[in-house]
């Protein structure tokens, strides 16, 4: 697919910055644990046009 590109992060990583301080723990924990152990991701698909 020459007309793709295709990227991936993980599920909750990729709603938030974890390094921020208003980030609570319990939430850091979650996504250690959805994003590392669960391997949980969000792809994302763009087709450019011809």
């Amino acid at each position: 697919m020459e007309n793709a590109k295709v990227s991936s992060r993980g599920y909750m990583l990729g709603y938030n910055d974890l390094k921020d301080p208003s980030v609570s723990g319990l939430f850091r924990l979650m996504s250690k644990l959805g994003d590392g152990y669960m391997k949980m991701q969000i792809i994302r698909m763009d087709f450019i046009p011809d």
